[in-house]
């Protein structure tokens, strides 16, 4: 069962990205699955921000369109968000 939740938003200004990493720290085995939910209506795709997941057949990129959803593996699936204008 699900014993725990932890939530975090993000609101990143012009120009600002999030480096490529994993959720999962090494010494904690508590995040499990990461999952990302885009609540941006009418994202212009030429504003970047897209979730870049790193797999092992290449780079996959997510826009960031309203009701989008990524769900993956925290200690597996390294990722970044790209810089958005």
């Amino acid at each position: 069962g699900l014993d725990s939740v932890e939530a975090h938003f993000a609101h990143y200004p012009p120009g600002a990205g999030y480096a490529r990493h994993r959720d999962r720290f090494r010494s904690d085995d508590a995040r499990v699955l990461s999952l990302v939910l885009y609540l941006n209506p009418e994202w212009p795709e030429a504003a970047g921000g897209q979730l870049r997941l790193h797999l092992p057949e290449g780079a996959v990129d997510i826009a960031p369109r309203l009701g989008t959803v990524a769900i993956f593996l925290s200690a597996e699936v390294e990722h970044e968000v790209l810089p958005a204008t």
